[in-house]
């Protein structure tokens, strides 16, 4: 009989990967070395104009986040008043230090010093740190081991 040529296939001992969850989009993510703060909805910043700052939340995600609600939702507060919000990405030292100092840096951004001003301008109850579940979190940690003791600090 003659032989028939036969190709040989090698099975992977692979285990097929579980599916990823995508992310939304963020247009907020900071990609660039250093701290990136973003006011977030200055859109309602002309409403506000004759209103009185009640409260700061600040939000601390690196990349993208698993829920973007805090993006895409006004706080509201009682009548009278308004919420800023605002987005901090990327290292968390320069705000950290600023925060110490009490005033920004040439080089730290309109953003920051305006989360600065607004951040004296309330009590310190009234201001929240908002840590989000983001690409940027992993285990136990927000980010490398060094720039989660940075984040805690705040």
């Amino acid at each position: 009989m003659p032989s028939v040529p036969v190709q040989m296939t090698q099975m992977s001992s692979q285990v097929p990967s579980a599916p990823v969850q995508m992310m939304p989009y963020n247009p907020y993510a900071c990609f660039r070395p250093g701290c990136c703060v973003t006011r977030l909805h200055q859109s309602a910043d002309a409403a506000n104009a004759d209103q009185t700052l009640a409260a700061v939340v600040v939000t601390v995600c690196n990349g993208n986040s698993y829920d973007d609600l805090f993006q895409r939702v006004t706080q509201q507060s009682v009548q009278g008043t308004y919420v800023a919000t605002y987005q901090v990405g990327g290292e968390a030292r320069p705000l950290l230090n600023a925060l110490q100092r009490g005033a920004a840096s040439g080089g730290d951004g309109p953003d920051l010093s305006k989360l600065l001003e607004d951040m004296q301008a309330v009590e310190p109850q009234s201001v929240v740190f908002n840590w989000e579940c983001c690409s940027g979190c992993n285990n136990d940690q927000f980010g490398s081991a060094e720039e989660g003791e940075a984040v805690m600090e705040l």
